[in-house]
């Protein structure tokens, strides 16, 4: 899914008191009078936003998604609730969330129960899953805080389980992931879990890289491929912010990340890391203050809405309902074995070192890329020097299940004999 399908598009205000439409039609202007992409809104629970506000939207082929918070949703009545989705549903909406980051412990910390709270968790989850789709609705998945007190990776993949256990199983599943850089490179933790295997739940460091950082979104997709055997979409909140508690050190210092990801976006040599990415939508703007802010994304978003044909809001969710079942195209070879070729030819010893590896695990041997991407299961004998960079995550791209061999020939070859 390349760049032609992604919608660009801001958080609101995270609050209830910016629904008029004055100020909504400033907040607009202010950030390029956009069309055509997303945009995140908080809802009250004891009533709907105004219908004059979501039609601004809606007008412009800008998408709502609706957060609702959990507690308050809980806690009001049943009959109440359906009569607001409703509502919601008539007026166009069709992406609904939870609001906030599941995974921290004050969310949770007026729950009470026997249940662990990675069930608890999972369990909210899954009831808002049913609540939003027998409505009609697409769920967004809740964001997370990458790591977080309740691991996010181990968050995810409870929450996947316990919305496929329910009657409508995984319908109209769109995954989240709160984009921030934590400071590093856009292109930090590439590869997944794979290529750094050192990095552990609950570790506050690590010697190499992890997902906590702009790329996260494609170790949730290994997860998911895990689980259900197929990626989900995904829509990337809070991008241009640093961490949790940094939105940015200042206006300018937003509008340089927000030039680096709107770079990254329409970078042709990124769009296999953008696969199944729906949406990206940037953190709430905290200073309009800042001349250059207000002119880079009055500049950028009309120059996005140029480079995009966007679908309508129909053929969106359709795809997302789409994407759900259908189940990643059924690979040719079970597993493979990829050893690195030289120019000067084979190493003969790799060959010899592959023979118990593959009367034991029936593996098919090779030296193509190309050939790699039609298996289930991947074992490569890395070597730098003759595997091209982001090969781990191409393999991943191509929904393989990837193990990476490193080390001496010794090491290798004890690996290959497991």
């Amino acid at each position: 899914m390349g760049s032609k399908k992604i919608r660009m598009g801001f958080h609101f205000f995270q609050d209830l008191d910016h629904y008029t439409i004055g100020q909504v039609d400033q907040w607009h202007r202010l950030v390029g009078e956009y069309s055509g992409g997303f945009v995140v809104l908080l809802s009250p629970t004891d009533r709907a936003i105004p219908e004059t506000i979501l039609d601004f939207f809606l007008n412009r082929n800008i998408m709502p998604i609706i957060q609702f918070d959990y507690h308050a949703l809980r806690q009001a009545d049943p009959h109440d609730v359906d009569l607001l989705l409703s509502h919601y549903h008539r007026a166009g909406v069709k992406l609904m969330q939870l609001a906030g980051y599941i995974n921290q412990k004050e969310y949770w910390q007026d729950t009470s129960g026997t249940n662990s709270i990675l069930e608890q968790i999972a369990e909210a989850v899954a009831w808002f899953h049913q609540l939003a789709v027998v409505k009609g609705f697409a769920h967004v998945l809740p964001k997370m805080v990458p790591g977080g007190d309740y691991w996010d990776l181990i968050v995810l993949e409870q929450v996947l389980k316990a919305i496929e256990q329910t009657e409508l199983g995984l319908t109209s599943v769109v995954l989240s992931y709160a984009a921030w850089t934590f400071g590093h490179s856009l292109l930090w933790g590439e590869g997944g879990h794979a290529k750094w295997i050192q990095a552990l739940p609950y570790q506050k460091t690590v010697s190499g890289e992890d997902h906590r950082g702009f790329l996260g979104y494609t170790w949730y997709q290994e997860i998911a491929v895990n689980v259900l055997g197929y990626k989900l979409p995904v829509i990337l909140f809070d991008a241009g912010r640093k961490k949790l508690d940094v939105v940015a050190d200042s206006g300018d210092e937003f509008v340089v990340q927000f030039r680096k990801i709107f770079d990254f976006l329409v970078d042709p040599r990124k769009q296999t890391l953008l696969d199944h990415v729906t949406g990206v939508c940037f953190s709430f703007v905290p200073d309009f203050s800042s001349e250059e802010l207000v002119t880079t994304i009055q500049k950028y978003m009309p120059r996005w809405e140029g480079k995009n044909n966007y679908q309508s809001e129909e053929q969106v969710v359709d795809k997302v309902m789409v994407i759900e079942p259908e189940k990643e195209k059924r690979k040719r070879i079970k597993h493979y074995l990829l050893l690195p070729k030289y120019e000067w030819g084979i190493a003969k010893w790799h060959l010899e070192a592959a023979i118990p590896f593959i009367q034991k695990h029936h593996a098919t041997l090779g030296f193509s890329l190309e050939e790699a991407y039609q298996a289930e299961k991947v074992t490569i004998v890395m070597d730098n020097d003759v595997f091209p960079d982001g090969i781990l995550g191409e393999l991943h791209e191509h929904g393989c299940d990837v193990r990476v061999l490193r080390g001496d020939g010794t090491k290798i070859a004890a690996l290959l004999a497991e």
